[in-house]
């Protein structure tokens, strides 16, 4: 997809700046958010700040042994929540930050359709990991669908496409109507992110430097998951491979403790730091099924850390493995 640079195309200081933005330039107080969950924490603050109330919308299970496949999103779960009559906005996230999971073109496509059956709906597509996708996968844009490009905001970061997390470049591309809504809201908020910091990134993608980083980097990961997987597999756990992203989910039930202590386990005996998925469960509301027992764990780290990280929680398998 092209943008007009004048009027399609907006730079902020991070793409949490520009999820932000979207929010408030596009949302007014007592309007709905979908949100599909499990989902990056700050989605919801975003949506609340704009007066606005959380929709959640539980994704499906992993299917066992089938990369990039768990996660999906419930399409007939989406559709009745995206029927509400004060719902103006859905949140799409692909590949996907906790999962890893990616949508596919039949899951991106069916999404779409939903949308399109819905006068007046804008979706805002994080894409932050659109160049970390696995194993040959398309990474499929929601806006380059039929009928989406006028309704779709879509989200990037400098920080992941080149893993210069201090600099704080975004930047968000739609149409006229939205940027120009979010523009107005950037303007009270950070007003530019940094000159120089946008002078090296624009320097970086007109190189072809960032594209050559970025497919370095994907594969980096790739196969810091296999081996991560693998570590977790000997351990008597199973790790759900990713589609793309940074993150692998370990299900860690079968070590008899729940995501919080498991992380908390790991941490005290292995020195290694992990997140309970369950925090990425934020207003599910109450009685929600929110999983106990699924913890994240980083793959964007270098080669070393990540073998080191897996070989000291194999070295605690005893305390941390499988229990059977």
């Amino acid at each position: 997809m092209s943008y007009a640079p004048d009027g399609e195309v907006l730079v902020t200081t991070s793409g949490t700046e520009a999820l932000f933005a979207a929010c408030q330039a596009l949302l007014n107080p007592g309007d709905q958010c979908v949100v599909l969950l499990p989902a990056f924490p700050w989605y919801a603050p975003a949506v609340r700040l704009a007066g606005a109330e959380v929709v959640p919308v539980a994704m499906r299970a992993p299917v066992p042994g089938r990369a990039g496949d768990g996660f999906r999103p419930d399409l007939g779960e989406l559709a009745r929540a995206l029927d509400g009559p004060r719902v103006r906005m859905l949140v799409v996230n692909s590949p996907h930050n906790p999962t890893g999971a990616c949508l596919s073109r039949a899951d991106a496509e069916a999404v779409a359709a939903l949308c399109r059956a819905r006068e007046g709906l804008w979706v805002v597509s994080d894409e932050v990991y659109d160049h970390a996708v696995f194993g040959g996968r398309e990474h499929v844009h929601l806006s380059a669908l039929e009928g989406m490009r006028e309704r779709t905001v879509v989200v990037g970061s400098a920080s992941k496409l080149l893993w210069v997390t201090g600099w704080r470049v975004g930047w968000a591309l739609g149409p006229a109507a939205a940027i120009g809504a979010m523009q107005a809201v950037h303007g009270y908020v950070t007003f530019c992110a940094p000159v120089p910091l946008q002078e090296g990134v624009a320097g970086a993608i007109e190189s072809g430097e960032a594209e050559r980083y970025a497919r370095e980097t994907a594969a980096a990961f790739e196969g810091n998951a296999a081996l991560l997987v693998g570590a977790l597999g000997r351990m008597g756990l199973r790790g759900h491979p990713p589609g793309g992203g940074c993150f692998v989910v370990a299900d860690v039930g079968a070590s008899g403790m729940t995501d919080v202590e498991w992380c908390r386990a790991a941490l005290e005996a292995a020195g290694v730091g992990c997140v309970p998925l369950s925090a990425f469960y934020a207003g599910a509301g109450e009685g929600a099924d929110v999983p106990r027992s699924l913890v994240r764990i980083a793959i964007c780290k270098t080669r070393a850390t990540v073998e080191e990280a897996a070989a000291r929680l194999e070295a605690h398998r005893g305390g941390l493995g499988s229990r059977t």
